[in-house]
């Protein structure tokens, strides 16, 4: 079977009043494209959405899902080097 990939990304301001929509339309997202030969995922690295999609991909892979997924950073080159010296990281 070929190697299919999702990618997640979305605003990291979720609107409280929608997330438990969100939250269930995104699980069942996750479980069509695993359905349909999805096996590698990406996701940001921002708080929010991306966190979210992240740890819905982790806690089906320990269910025994054969999946595997890829955090991006969405950093340029040096710049987490900045964010360190100011305590963000």
């Amino acid at each position: 079977m070929p190697n299919h990939t999702c990618c997640f990304i979305c605003n990291r301001h979720l609107p409280v009043k929608s997330i438990q929509r969100i939250l269930l339309n995104l699980d069942r997202e996750i479980e069509h494209c695993i359905s349909n030969g999805v096996s590698t995922f990406i996701c940001g690295g921002a708080l929010g959405f991306d966190q979210i999609a992240a740890s819905f991909i982790i806690a089906k892979k320990g269910l025994g899902k054969k999946i595997r997924l890829i955090c991006t950073s969405m950093y340029k080159s040096g710049q987490i080097m900045e964010y360190e010296g100011k305590g963000i990281l």
